[in-house]
């Protein structure tokens, strides 16, 4: 049963890098748009924040995982 477990593990693995690539594109881009005084109002929305936060959460989960 053991290489099952490894085998699960890098397919884990194998979502999760790219995933958190991703992730981390998108919040430099947020980050670029935030910077950026004529979008402001457009990113000052709860669900958005929940949004930014939801992706904070999984790169940090990701990180701490591996």
């Amino acid at each position: 049963m053991a290489p099952l477990f490894e085998i699960l593990d890098h397919v884990t693995r194998g979502v999760c890098i790219p995933g958190v690539a991703l992730s981390g594109l998108l919040l430099v881009a947020v980050a670029y748009l935030q910077w950026n005084p004529a979008s402001r109002p457009h990113l000052n929305r709860v669900s958005f924040r929940l949004l930014l936060y939801a992706l904070i959460t999984k790169c940090v989960q990701a990180n701490a995982r591996y």
